[in-house]
């Protein structure tokens, strides 16, 4: 399952989204058969918990179910749960949980380059451009990661650097973000590698959101 927002407010739509492999929507993978009922969205709040929201099939084959929510109030994502009502057993009380919202993490990848451009080079290299490589990805069930396209790249740099990026992401998942200093001043040499990355899902709300990569 997937939200395209972490936190919201009071009146924000949060999309979640919740996915089924193929072959675990029969009861007989493979043969059938088709065994969801409907998706049950679930909130916690303590020891309570909550129905705020319903996805049912709209055919058989369906194994992807969006189910939008708007919030009441101040929340998190880590606050929901799905579960699934199968069709042999059609009652709530004995719905399977499915899982809790994942998050879009950020990982680095092959393809990357840095160049030394320190105007006064005594030893080490102290200033660098930097081109880096970056996937985002969603974990998966299997304990692997998959590629995240379509993601809004946003970055914001400092007094001390200027950022780019190419976006979205792309098929794979990647995208690039060129770094390079915008003074040579012995007060930036600690601060101009800093910058805030923010990803965006299609819809606005934010999939992943960082500091000082």
């Amino acid at each position: 399952m997937t939200a395209d927002r972490q936190t919201f407010i009071a009146g924000d739509r949060v999309n979640f989204t919740v996915r089924f492999d193929a072959a675990r929507k029969d009861f007989f993978p493979g043969i059938g058969p088709y065994n969801i009922n409907k998706v049950l969205l679930v909130r916690k709040n303590g020891l309570q918990a909550d129905v705020v929201a319903t996805a049912a099939p709209a055919s058989n084959a369906q194994t992807e179910f969006k189910i939008p929510y708007t919030a009441s109030g101040f929340g998190s994502a880590s606050e929901f749960t799905a579960f699934v009502v199968t069709t042999l057993l059609p009652l709530d009380v004995l719905a399977l949980e499915v899982g809790v919202p994942r998050a879009v993490r950020v990982v680095t990848a092959p393809g990357g380059s840095r160049t030394c451009v320190d105007p006064v080079q005594s030893g080490a290299c102290d200033f660098w451009s930097v081109v880096l490589s970056l996937r985002a990805e969603l974990p998966n069930d299997s304990g692997g990661a998959d590629p995240v396209a379509g993601l809004t790249v946003s970055v914001t740099g400092n007094a001390c650097n200027v950022v780019s990026s190419s976006s979205p992401t792309d098929a794979q998942g990647l995208f690039m973000v060129s770094r390079a200093p915008a003074s040579f001043d012995p007060a930036c040499e600690s601060v101009y590698r800093n910058f805030r990355l923010v990803l965006l899902w299609p819809s606005g709300g934010i999939a992943f959101e960082g500091e000082d990569l």
